[in-house]
């Protein structure tokens, strides 16, 4: 079953990080994504830096090592919190092994993925976006 994942406007998101598109819709600020690249991308998905990525290929990864599924309705800004302080807990730990890979069911999860999930629910979690998964 595929899955795209997405950052998203919730009660919680920040006003600062929305902005109106152009059918007058309150939408994440993409740009706040800036430092978010590398991730897989979808059809319907982005590479990270537009604030959704290929979850399908994290999924496995995502859940071993924080716990939550990223075939969730709704990731509240808090569980994005701790989902990047494990993946930042991880990345230090392959950085002390001397690895830059990690396996999971798809494959490998490069450092850099790894880096940039945590910087994807980061982003989240500091600007107050929920993130939701579309299968």
């Amino acid at each position: 079953m595929g899955l795209d994942t997405f950052a998203i406007v919730g009660r919680d998101t920040l006003y600062d990080a929305v902005e109106k598109n152009e059918n007058g819709n309150m939408v994440i600020k993409t740009k706040l994504f800036k430092d978010v690249e590398g991730l897989c991308g979808g059809m319907l998905s982005g590479n990270g830096n537009g604030g959704s990525f290929r979850g399908k290929v994290y999924d496995s990864f995502v859940q071993s090592v924080t716990g939550e599924s990223l075939y969730q309705d709704d990731i509240d800004p808090d569980t994005c919190k701790m989902m990047s302080n494990k993946l930042v807990e991880y990345a230090e730990n392959m950085e002390k092994e001397g690895t830059d890979k990690a396996k999971s069911e798809y494959g490998e999860t490069d450092r850099s993925e790894v880096d940039a999930l945590a910087e994807f629910f980061n982003v989240c979690a500091e600007n107050g976006y929920h993130v939701t998964g579309w299968w």
